[in-house]
């Protein structure tokens, strides 16, 4: 069977060739050739990337082997292709960990049926390396940044599938209730071991006239440690109250302090600045979800910033609070859907 070319474009072209050898009808010696020039592969909810390279697929059925190496030249996401709100992911992004688990749960149950791996997939080989040097971004309303790639897929005969590498970020800036902090490091490692969690290392910072606030996040992606801290030290409620009105919680006034003492309730700033402006939130407990909400009417001219509670009872009906410089002691609002 020999396939001289295919072609698909997509602004740039992915061009296939093929030659497989038949022996009583099935595969026997394989040999196929993907080259991608310029080829846009994403396209999807304001997200695209382009790619360039090559990948071989060659052997004898069925120990086959793929080996390539593939270019990023340029690529730009939106934070919605990642998540879209309310932890609803986005259902053409496999989380790693999520899909681990899924197959070592299908896999034990095969081996309970006593169904093994295909001979293909068992005996299939890879080696593939995708790198990006730079010229990817995050672009979003409240990020902008770059990125180098650097992952490698590897599967040895009979082995299992794995990936590793680092995605870190060159430089960029976070853009948290109006101001523009500096993401001074920011590093995803990916562990080769399958199944295990991606780890986070991040800073951003941002510099005022007499302290520099800092961000910094660490540990698995699923469960990371966020600190809020300054140069020189300050408390959290001193970090809120510089974020919000630029001084200290000690300058403030009985109101302001208020809304800042709202932000610090139950070390729930780290929450509501850092995750849930990333839409991902997660519900302090069941139905109970604390959000962060900036107001562009000009009623809220002096205080654009509330925290928002809210407990949601049913599917339909839920109770929320808004507690902010303008009301202190704090709205409930009751919610109908339909």
């Amino acid at each position: 069977l020999t396939l001289p070319q295919l072609t698909l474009q997509s602004e740039g072209t992915a061009t296939l060739t093929s030659n497989i050898t038949l022996k009583d009808f099935l595969p026997d010696e394989v040999r196929a050739r993907l080259q991608l020039n310029n080829f846009k592969a994403i396209d999807k909810l304001g997200s695209e990337a382009f790619i360039n390279g090559a990948i071989a697929l060659d052997g004898r059925w069925p120990n086959l082997s793929v080996q390539g190496d593939l270019g990023i030249p340029r690529a730009s996401f939106r934070l919605s292709f990642f998540n879209m709100g309310g932890n609803a992911v986005n259902k053409d992004v496999i989380l790693v960990r999520e899909q681990a688990a899924a197959k070592a749960k299908a896999k034990a149950k095969k081996a309970d049926m006593k169904i093994g791996e295909p001979d293909v997939w068992k005996n299939l080989a890879v080696n593939l390396d995708v790198q990006a040097p730079g010229n990817v971004w995050v672009d979003d309303r409240v990020a902008k940044i770059e990125a180098s790639i650097n992952i490698f897929v590897r599967k040895t005969q009979g082995g299992e599938l794995t990936y590793y590498g680092k995605v870190r970020a060159l430089n960029g800036q976070v853009f948290i209730m109006g101001r523009e902090f500096q993401v001074t490091k920011g590093i995803v490692d990916l562990p080769a071991k399958p199944g295990q969690d991606p780890f986070l290392d991040a800073q951003i910072t941002y510099e005022m006239t007499d302290v520099t606030l800092f961000a910094e996040a660490s540990g698995p992606v699923s469960d990371f440690k966020v600190t809020l801290g300054g140069d020189p030290p300050i408390s959290e409620n001193d970090w809120i109250a510089y974020l919000l009105f630029g001084k200290p919680a000690g300058a403030l006034s009985q109101e302001q302090y208020g809304a800042v003492a709202a932000e610090t309730f139950g070390g729930l700033a780290t929450r509501v600045i850092l995750q849930d402006f990333l839409g991902m939130a997660r519900p302090l407990t069941k139905g109970l979800t604390v959000s962060y909400q900036h107001r562009s009417d000009p009623l809220y001219r002096d205080d654009p910033y509330q925290v928002v509670i809210q407990y949601r009872i049913n599917k339909r009906f839920s109770v929320q609070s808004q507690v902010g410089g303008r009301n202190t002691g704090g709205d409930v609002l009751f919610n109908l859907d339909f």
